[in-house]
């Protein structure tokens, strides 16, 4: 395509002119040769380089990285300053950005001015100004005032928040005593001291006895020429002589049994069908080391899942859902990453782990030298605080 010129170029002959006025065609042409360029350009434009990121270097500074490795900045960004004056004051100028807390909320000044002789969060300048906004408001008192030691927030009536300090149980009592209803009234209880004619029972349909209360049952039992101990009764025996000191006496289905005399540390157990001594205790809390990715297993309840140093890869520890693995509520089972080893997801699959005081659910991390402990709460919710963890 040629462009036809007028004149000749008279600064270096760049182009040369056919030294006359241009005919009208002439004219046109040289527009269509210019539109068809034009098009060509627009219709196989093509973008080279483009943004590859935007970083921020420091806390004031913006920086765009291009595709080809070149950078646009660093563009200093803008910040407002906050100047601190404390309580608000009457009669008291006040420049913008200058912050001042006011009934338990912060505000921010918005526009210049000597402040009243009282506050007043709307206050203008009679232009429309704005002299003040709030930036954070503290929350109100969560608790009624006052209270002694021991004491619990009992509701005061129905409206909604009506709450006072209270005793749970009545004041006073004595070792052994127990808590006796005297009405039907709510709160209506005292301290006594429990009495056989305070306890009733059912006899069954095998004995003997009629009466309906400990007290009385005992002296029909003296008047037939029995004991009023266990020992003494004819539907009573033991499998091994008289109980000793420590042991326990239970019912098997048939007769009373004494379990042996247990030695010191041992506990006793209920095995399904007899209590046994024991001592499956744990004094301490056991240990579970694994060094590659691991999904918990029911006797993991209780102990720690320590991830040693010898192992520097990053591992995922899983707890598993309810429906898989049902731990009992109340179970804990902590996570122990020991210095130098790498770092631990703890996973969660199909159930709930919120992370304590924050409430997000989710996976969270665990860094060298964290130490972590879930907590079941519910069916199929966990919580989960520590040390390192995020």
């Amino acid at each position: 395509m040629t462009i036809t010129y007028c004149r000749n170029d008279p600064v270096s002959g760049r182009w040369l002119g056919v030294n006359r006025l241009l005919t009208e065609f002439e004219v046109d042409f040289n527009f269509f040769q210019h539109e068809g360029r034009i098009t060509t350009l627009e219709n196989n434009f093509t973008l080279t380089v483009s943004i590859a990121s935007i970083t921020q270097p420091q806390n004031d500074q913006l920086l765009i990285t291009m595709t080809d490795s070149t950078t646009r900045g660093p563009f200093l960004l803008p910040s407002a300053v906050f100047s601190d004056r404390g309580a608000w004051a009457p009669s008291t100028p006040y420049l913008v950005n200058d912050t001042f807390t006011m009934n338990g909320t912060l505000y921010r000044v918005l526009f210049a001015h000597t402040s009243a002789l009282t506050f007043d969060a709307g206050a203008t300048d009679g232009a429309g100004h704005q002299f003040y906004a709030a930036m954070m408001s503290s929350a109100g008192n969560a608790l009624p005032t006052g209270g002694a030691t021991g004491q619990t927030l009992q509701k005061s009536s129905g409206t909604d928040f009506a709450a006072t300090w209270g005793y749970k149980l009545p004041t006073g009592g004595s070792t052994n005593q127990v808590l006796l209803k005297q009405s039907a009234t709510n709160q209506d209880a005292v301290w006594t001291t429990l009495g056989a004619t305070m306890v009733s029972f059912t006899p069954s349909t095998a004995s003997t006895l009629t009466s309906t209360n400990v007290s009385d049952a005992l002296e029909e039992v003296a008047a037939t020429g029995g004991s009023t101990t266990l020992r003494g009764l004819t539907d009573v025996a033991f499998s091994t002589a008289d109980p000793q000191s420590g042991a326990i006496i239970y019912f098997d289905g048939s007769h009373w049994v004494a379990t042996p005399t247990p030695i010191t540390g041992q506990v006793m157990a209920w095995d399904g069908s007899a209590w046994v001594s024991t001592t499956q205790l744990f004094s301490n809390i056991p240990q579970n080391s694994q060094i590659s990715n691991y999904t918990t297993i029911l006797t993991d309840g209780e102990k720690h899942i320590f991830h040693p140093s010898v192992d520097t890869t990053a591992r995922t520890y899983t707890i598993p859902a309810n429906s898989s693995v049902a731990y009992p509520v109340g179970t804990v089972i902590t996570f122990v990453n020991q210095n130098g080893a790498g770092v631990i997801t703890i996973a969660i699959t199909t159930d709930t782990m919120r992370l304590a005081g924050a409430g997000t659910a989710g996976s969270r991390t665990l860094a060298a030298n964290g130490i972590a402990t879930a907590l079941k709460i519910t069916t199929t919710e966990w919580i989960i605080s520590g040390t390192g963890l995020t």
